[in-house]
């Protein structure tokens, strides 16, 4: 019975040991990928805004929000840095482990424990570092984006002229004037007696040849 629970035990010790052999073996691949990821994005996003800002928005002095921009740049340098500096970190720390696992396995130096358990924190700590510097340097540069294609789509709406708008509740000019011609006037039996009225005047009334003298 006692054998059984010893086989048992062993058994779910090699199983044990297995199963932390394949996750440190995983663990490892995606630290590898994350690094390479986050090296690699963050420069292309780099080069992207630069060419959004020479061949979009030019020259630079036109853009709006230029903190998000200079602010994306800065973050994108940060998770460029931060990602080199873990696969330094991760380099020297190999050989530092190295020595600690021979001093903890073979030397039984308990205090090598604790040298394994601050090279991982480092690398961790890198890591994240590098993908938050990443995430928030994807997000200032979208903003950026969105707010100077916002800016450019409503410059090309064509606006009404201020022309129109101002005489669009003026009056309608009033038609010109025409002087009054002068009416020609008849002749009238008034004006004919103030001309034979007048002196030297001679009658228009023939006169009569049967006058009769007095003696």
């Amino acid at each position: 019975m006692n054998a059984e629970n010893d086989d048992t035990s062993e058994t779910r010790q090699r199983l044990f040991e297995q199963t932390k052999a394949e996750l440190n073996a995983q663990q490892l691949a995606n630290a590898t990928s994350f690094d390479t990821a986050v090296l690699t994005l963050s420069s292309a996003f780099l080069a992207l805004s630069v060419t959004f800002i020479k061949d979009v928005v030019s020259p630079i002095a036109t853009a709006n929000w230029l903190p998000l921009l200079y602010v994306s740049w800065f973050l994108f340098c940060g998770a460029i840095i931060s990602t080199v500096c873990s696969f330094m970190i991760g380099q020297h720390g190999y050989k530092t482990l190295r020595d600690a696992a021979e001093r903890y396995y073979i030397k039984e130096e308990l205090s090598a424990y604790s040298v394994s358990v601050v090279i991982s924190r480092r690398i961790e700590c890198a890591n994240i570092l590098s993908g938050a510097l990443f995430v928030i340097g994807v997000i200032a540069v979208l903003f950026f984006v969105f707010l100077n294609f916002l800016g450019l789509s409503q410059m090309s709406k064509p606006s009404p002229s201020p022309t129109s708008i101002d005489q669009r509740g003026q009056p309608t000019n009033t038609f010109q004037q025409v002087p009054n011609q002068p009416t020609p006037t008849s002749s009238s039996p008034t004006s004919a007696k103030d001309q034979s009225s007048k002196p030297g005047a001679t009658s228009a009334l023939p006169t009569s040849s049967n006058s009769t003298t007095t003696p």
